[in-house]
């Protein structure tokens, strides 16, 4: 039987008990919120990790390879071994797992919370005593109650989704510290239809963001004023559903000339 119809069945128990009693009690109230928990648990199945580890070890999959690396990190030599891109790869992979699974725990915990305080809502409105009836048909209020409870599958893609753009960026930004990269490059996806971008990541589209630990930003290849340092803003992928990310420049050859001191100048010329 699905959930639907024991929801209704269920409704359907309530009204009766309802119209035998002149006013519904704290213990009638109790004992059906209990019952109709039970029910919810019933359908809220375990969270099965294997499907998420599934998921997000395809994105690494996709994302640790030469090509997309090359794409990603320009004029660079990437220095690491595969042993060592694995270890940054499982590190952060198992870490969005867990985040995953408590968040999708989370979220379940509130849909059957949001369902309870729905049925309260209904509740509050069903005649007693069997002197009126009901405004509302039952299998409208079993749609009501279960509003939470429909929305569940969007809302798991969904993290699944944001969890994947932060595993991308984590692993990205493992890569750029131990490459010693000297600025990236913020792409922001603004201009899509129906996504919700934030203003201040719409202003960083395509400007360029320095790290402040670079060898060559600390020795005085590039200049200090006027410059922006990725260390003082939030990171890709850091806000929920942030799908930013990033363009990272290795070679002091790649950055534009303005940036360039006459050191800088000089080191690039030769």
């Amino acid at each position: 039987m699905t959930l639907h119809k024991k929801i209704l069945f269920f409704l359907k128990k309530v009204q009766n008990e309802a119209s035998r009693v002149e006013v519904i009690t704290q213990p009638m109230l109790s004992s059906w919120q209990d019952e109709l928990k039970d029910l919810l648990n019933e359908n809220n199945t375990v969270v099965d990790v294997n499907l998420i580890q599934e998921h997000l070890s395809k994105i690494v999959n996709r994302q640790v390879t030469r090509k997309v690396l090359n794409k990603n990190f320009k004029g660079s030599n990437l220095s690491f071994t595969q042993n060592k891109l694995s270890n940054f790869a499982k590190k952060y992979l198992n870490e969005r797992i867990l985040f995953s699974v408590s968040l999708i725990k989370d979220n379940r915990e509130s849909q059957v919370k949001k369902t309870l305080q729905r049925f309260n809502g209904w509740v509050s409105a069903v005649p007693t005593d069997g002197i009126t009836k009901a405004k509302e048909s039952l299998r409208e209020a079993v749609r009501a109650i279960l509003k939470p409870l429909v929305q569940r599958p969007f809302e798991e893609r969904r993290v699944l989704i944001d969890q994947g753009h932060k595993l991308s960026a984590s692993i990205n930004d493992a890569i750029a510290l131990d490459n010693n990269v000297i600025a990236v490059k913020w792409n922001s996806h603004w201009h899509e239809l129906n996504y919700h971008y934030r203003q201040d990541h719409k202003e960083r589209d395509k400007k360029l963001f320095f790290y402040k630990d670079n060898y060559f930003v600390q020795n005085g290849f590039i200049k200090k004023t006027d410059i922006l340092y990725i260390n003082d803003v939030d990171g890709f992928g850091q806000k929920p559903f942030c799908r930013c990310y990033g363009t990272y420049y290795c070679s002091l050859m790649d950055i534009p000339k303005e940036y360039l001191t006459k050191k800088g100048m000089d080191f690039v010329n030769g």
